[in-house]
């Protein structure tokens, strides 16, 4: 009688199969996370561009760009001092434009305002119903990669063009104009040349009530900056009335430095007034996430995508941001109008190569 014999695997032929499904799934990995995170990236372009459209709208509607921070739930005539009015970020400037209209109403009403009080203690609000009220997390507000959010309201990855912040080490400040109170100094820096979004908060630190609208972004809108993420950014919940904090909690500012001081441009009745050196930090993506929320040196754009800050501009297009740009390059692009601007390298003319990735 004839055996039949059965077909199996030899112990070789199983390490090549085992090898082969080795080397397919090493191959494989890398391939899921690239797809992954350029679903994260496309996630970020997406909410920035909704962020950029409804501050366009804005701008229409206004007949202005926005604060970084304003004031809501004023009260007509009021006949108590007791009541305060509700001061917001830039976010809840554009909550009408991105179908927030209902929370939105909420801050305009000045019987709320007593309410928003309550819950707008910065450490340990007095009322957390009341603050999860207020201060709910809007998804457009989070980049998918930001995967260090930490506040626990308001989550947000995103930071506005709050322009220059007048800190100097070396006495650049009076040559350039900025001899007045750090109030006034403030109110200074935020004029129309230096950035887009000011502080609109009647009476609070720095407040500017010059109207920056598109027809004055004379560089042009698709080469200024309104929109960057931030790892270091803080909740959109953080406004200031008493210094000029909020600017670099929750926008992105330029500092009177430079890469190469030496190739300080800027000039006042003849003298050249040479930029102080560049920081690790002041860098695009310097030190990722080792630099703390609230340092001024931080507020500029950083990301976890590799290599690249994503970035809305004033025309509506969002683009890609090379990390390894030159800090005057920077500059040139959060400017308006960078040759009549406070730059120190403010004869630079911008090309998209510059930047772009």
């Amino acid at each position: 009688m004839r055996k039949v014999q059965r077909a199996a695997f030899t112990l070789v032929e199983l390490l090549v199969v085992i090898a082969i499904i080795g080397v397919l799934v090493g191959l494989l990995v890398p391939a899921v996370q690239m797809a992954r995170e350029a679903a994260r990236r496309t996630s970020c372009q997406n909410n920035q561009r909704q962020w950029i459209m409804a501050t366009a709208n804005f701008e229409t509607s206004k007949k202005a760009y926005p604060g970084y921070q304003s004031e809501f739930g004023r009260i007509p005539n009021p006949q108590s001092q007791q009541t305060p009015q509700k001061i917001g970020s830039w976010v809840v400037s554009l909550m009408p434009y991105i179908e927030q209209q209902a929370l939105r109403d909420v801050w305009d009403d000045p019987a709320e305002n007593d309410f928003w009080a309550q819950a707008s203690i910065s450490a340990n609000p007095v009322n957390v119903d009341q603050a999860q009220r207020f201060f709910p997390t809007i998804s457009m507000s989070i980049c998918p990669s930001d995967i260090a959010n930490t506040e626990e309201y308001a989550l947000n990855s995103y930071v506005v063009n709050a322009g220059f912040l007048p800190v100097f080490l070396n006495g650049q400040g009076q040559p350039l104009g900025y001899t007045g109170s750090a109030a006034q100094n403030s109110v200074l820096s935020q004029k129309k040349q230096n950035g887009v979004f000011t502080n609109k908060a009647l009476g609070t630190f720095g407040y500017n009530a010059t109207k920056i609208r598109a027809s004055d972004i004379r560089d042009g809108l698709s080469s200024t900056l309104a929109f960057s993420e931030n790892l270091q950014a803080d909740s959109w919940r953080y406004v200031n009335g008493a210094d000029d904090s909020t600017r670099w909690h929750i926008g992105m500012v330029w500092l009177y430095r430079l890469d190469d001081p030496s190739r300080t441009t800027k000039t006042v009745n003849g003298q050249t007034i040479t930029a102080d050196n560049l920081t690790v930090t002041n860098r695009l993506d310097g030190n990722k996430l080792t630099a703390s929320v609230g340092d001024f040196n931080a507020a500029r754009p950083s990301s976890n995508h590799s290599n690249v800050v994503v970035a809305a501009m004033l025309d509506g297009s969002v683009k890609n941001i090379d990390t390894n740009v030159e800090y005057h390059i920077y500059q040139a692009l959060m400017t308006p109008m960078t040759k009549q601007s406070d730059a120190p390298f403010n004869q630079y003319l911008l090309k998209d190569d510059d930047y772009l990735q």
